[in-house]
């Protein structure tokens, strides 16, 4: 039990001083607290503060407090190391207590300085999280409506690809139920139709005069293309290998120009008489370059020599291109105009 004291001193006993230390080493040891080990340090000095020893006194009494002549001037405290008394002056506990007031007030500083600093950086990264958020959420939104926008394109295509289907079939329907002849034969590739009219047909030979029979089957193919107005036409013209050996009524020296002129006799006929628009028409001639069957044998040669009428699909079309000029005659110069009357 600690020992009583007069009203004017304090009585501390062993207890209390172990209570003492344990808090100036508690103290010290406080983490995340600059100025702990000094203010443990001066509390240290005050609880252990020097002063002369009083023999042969129980610790803490009132005579001791006497004999020491404590009473009414000092307060007494215990030294852990020699268990007697020592006596301090109530200037140095005032003194104490305020640099203890001025130490913790310090501390709260500080603390309240490191609270401000961490507030501070956690509202620095809260920003910046939601700046983040809020690219994210941009650049989200940015590919999201890219991945809108690519299905609509998508969509698009997909209608433009059925509905080009669609008109192929229609397009092949068409020129098979005009053209029902063992003299023609149709066929389709990759969106383009193929539609190979035997020269028989169409032209004498060696000659690139059209014939009746082949002004009609021309006509019939002229028809099934005015329903498809953007579609492009290549007429291409083919012979078999027999060489020609003179110079044909037409003046042709060689299949190769047999077979363009054949080409141009055809997009001429379909420009002067079927009314095609010439800027979908293209003629070219292959020669005996690019032949269907053997010309090993009669009936391969006869297949062999044909025009072949090429309806290319729409993406390919030539509505961009200007107007065309006045056709040339078959002579290959132009028409002289009548000149104007005279300005005086």
């Amino acid at each position: 039990m600690p020992t009583s004291a007069p009203s004017t001193g304090v009585a501390i006993n062993h207890k209390d001083t172990s209570t003492a230390y344990a808090f100036v080493y508690r103290t010290r040891e406080a983490p995340g607290q600059g100025s702990a080990p000094i203010f443990g340090a001066i509390s240290l000095v005050v609880t252990c503060w020097p002063a002369h020893p009083v023999p042969g006194r129980r610790h803490g009494s009132p005579g001791h407090a006497r004999a020491c002549g404590h009473a009414d001037a000092f307060a007494v405290a215990p030294d852990p190391r020699d268990g007697c008394i020592r006596a301090m002056p109530k200037s140095t506990w005032i003194f104490a207590s305020i640099l203890s007031a001025l130490l913790l007030l310090g501390i709260g500083f500080l603390q309240v300085r490191e609270a401000g600093r961490a507030r501070a950086a956690a509202e620095d990264a809260s920003a910046d999280s939601r700046r983040f958020a809020e690219q994210a959420a941009a650049t989200n939104a940015a590919l999201v409506a890219e991945v809108l926008a690519l299905r609509e394109q998508a969509s698009e295509l997909e209608q433009q690809v059925a509905q080009a289907a669609k008109a192929q079939q229609g397009l092949e329907q068409q020129m098979r139920a005009e053209l029902d002849s063992r003299d023609v034969t149709i066929s389709e590739l990759q969106g383009k139709l193929t539609v190979d009219i035997l020269d028989r047909v169409l032209f004498p030979s060696g000659q690139t005069a059209l014939m009746p029979e082949g002004q009609a089957v021309l006509l019939k193919v002229a028809k099934v293309l005015s329903q498809f107005p953007k579609r492009p036409v290549q007429v291409i013209g083919h012979t078999d290998n027999v060489p020609i050996r003179a110079r044909t009524p037409d003046g042709f020296t060689d299949n190769w120009a047999l077979s363009a002129g054949r080409a141009v006799a055809a997009v001429r006929f379909l420009v002067e008489r079927a009314d095609v628009d010439p800027r979908r028409l293209s003629a070219a001639g292959s020669g005996e370059f690019r032949p269907l069957t053997d010309n090993t044998t009669p009936e391969g040669r006869s297949k062999n020599r044909r025009i072949a009428v090429v309806v290319l699909p729409e993406e390919l079309g030539t509505a961009d291109l200007p107007k065309p000029g006045p056709l040339l005659p078959a002579g290959g110069e132009p028409e002289p105009k009548p000149a104007g009357p005279a300005v005086p």
